[in-house]
């Protein structure tokens, strides 16, 4: 069988893609956990494919920190350790700061409009305390606030740190109460960002990647602390 030949006749993608997507989607929805094994055996089977293409979509989502591959083990969805969330959410905090500083100073009425409508979604998630519906509306806003800022390099950078982190942020709306202060938070950002005022949108943006940050990390690093009987376990 030649894999490079499969192909996706409806998508019109790749299966080597098909099979990236559906593994990052799983990580992402934590259907597969930080620190799980993952079996390309398995997967190969699922697909109804050779191995080839899975180690090929296997190895991109070890570049974009997804997974881990370690020597003689096997492969696992990659689990990052204290240090590592913590230096992520700094340069998350750092570079939305900026994007919404920008989006301050060159947001169109149009996109304006837009973050509006966002904002909407946003409230109607936090009224209801739905979480799976507030991640999504969130995730709509803060794509409109980069859409405005005109500046796709770091739009990109935000994205792939946003992705390397996005298996342990939900996890931030779990802590009581973080859904509704998160939505406040917005509800300030884009005040800042409508009265154009940089420095206030910049620094609202800092204080709400900073809380969500700070919900996250001691929720995720409480669960493997109990998860482990002792404390963050060796693989």
């Amino acid at each position: 069988m030649d894999d490079r030949h499969l192909t996706d006749t409806q998508a019109g993608v790749s299966i080597q893609e098909r099979v990236r997507q559906s593994i990052e989607s799983e990580i992402l929805n934590r259907r597969r956990l930080p620190g799980s094994g993952i079996d390309d055996r398995e997967i190969a089977r699922q697909f109804n494919v050779s191995r080839t293409p899975v180690r090929e979509a296997l190895l991109r989502l070890a570049a974009e920190g997804l997974v881990e591959i370690v020597p003689r083990a096997g492969m696992f969805v990659r689990r990052y350790g204290a240090a590592e969330l913590v230096a992520m959410l700094e340069a998350l905090a750092e570079t939305e700061s900026v994007l919404a500083k920008l989006a301050a100073r060159r947001a169109t009425d149009d996109m304006l409009a837009r973050m509006d409508v966002a904002l909407s979604g946003t409230d109607r998630a936090a009224d209801t305390l739905d979480q799976l519906a507030y991640t999504t509306a969130n995730a709509e806003l803060h794509d409109v606030i980069y859409a405005s800022t005109n500046n796709p390099v770091l739009v990109q950078q935000v994205l792939s740190i946003r992705k390397m982190l996005a298996m342990y942020r939900r996890r931030g709306f779990d802590k009581a109460g973080r859904i509704v202060e998160s939505n406040q938070e917005h509800h300030r950002i884009v005040a800042a960002i409508r009265a154009g005022d940089e420095d206030r949108a910049s620094a609202e943006m800092r204080f709400h990647i900073d809380a969500g940050g700070e919900a996250m990390t001691s929720l995720v690093l409480m669960a493997e602390y109990h998860n482990s009987g002792k404390g963050m376990s060796d693989r």
